[in-house]
């Protein structure tokens, strides 16, 4: 990767190029060269930085639903997982991502039931 002081020439001409066609299709733009130099009208928002939930020990959460789940279900097989002390899009969230990691996208669907995260394993 090359990183440069200053932008070059021919980048900035590139980038001159791309502005035209973007300002005459009406879209709004930023663009940010790796030497920082900044082309267009869009505010550059810095990301947001994701926050474990301050009243919780890390891994409450899988402790939680790990306990619900069961790895070994057939295909045609359900289980419901408790929210407990979470949300149950929290729940779901991580049942999801557990489920996805071990038997694959694909293999199970889920539904809220009241308080409850239903999995139906289908694959």
């Amino acid at each position: 990767m090359l990183i440069a002081t200053k932008t070059p020439e021919v980048v900035i001409k590139t980038i001159l190029q791309a502005e035209k066609m973007l300002r005459a299709t009406g879209c709004d733009y930023k663009i940010i060269t790796a030497s920082g130099e900044e082309f267009g009208n869009l505010e550059v928002m810095p990301k947001k930085k994701r926050m474990m939930n301050p009243n919780r020990e890390y891994g409450e959460l899988v402790k939680h639903y790990d306990q619900y789940i069961d790895y070994d279900a057939a295909e045609g097989d359900v289980f419901e997982v408790p929210r407990g002390p979470f949300t149950v899009e929290e729940v779901r969230s991580g049942v999801c991502s557990k489920l996805s990691k071990t038997w694959g996208n694909g293999t199970y669907t889920t539904a809220i039931v009241e308080d409850k995260v239903q999995v139906l394993r289908i694959a």
